[in-house]
């Protein structure tokens, strides 16, 4: 679930930043799955999702969903193809097994929102 929802903020941060895929890579790490801009210095590409009070990420999440769903996108594939969750340089190497588009159609369709983290 963690991968298909990277893979998805992937594809909305290209609608919303205009960038390539592989400018915005992920680790799956036992925390769960950062998706991080690669970038010397950072060129502030994820920062977009956390900007204008959390409406971007609304946004994107809006991207995600009309992207995978069946009803609102042209596939109609059960787990994920090249036509919409297959992404260039994938950790997993778009592993199907990977992949699940029900349970991340239905986490989309919760009320997704960003909350600040406080590390200390």
């Amino acid at each position: 679930l963690e991968h298909g929802f990277a893979h998805g903020l992937r594809v909305a941060l290209q609608y919303i930043g205009g960038v390539s895929v592989r400018q915005v890579p992920e680790s799956i790490e036992e925390e769960g799955t950062l998706v991080y801009d690669s970038d010397e210095g950072g060129s502030g590409i994820t920062v977009l999702l956390t900007q204008d009070d959390g409406q971007k990420f609304e946004r994107a999440v809006e991207i995600m969903h009309d992207a995978f769903s069946p009803e609102e996108s042209e596939c109609n594939c059960e787990d994920g193809c090249p036509f919409c969750l297959y992404q260039y340089g994938c950790s997993e190497q778009n592993d199907p097994d990977s992949f699940d588009k029900d349970k991340l159609l239905e986490l989309l369709s919760h009320d997704l929102h960003l909350e600040a983290r406080n590390d200390d």
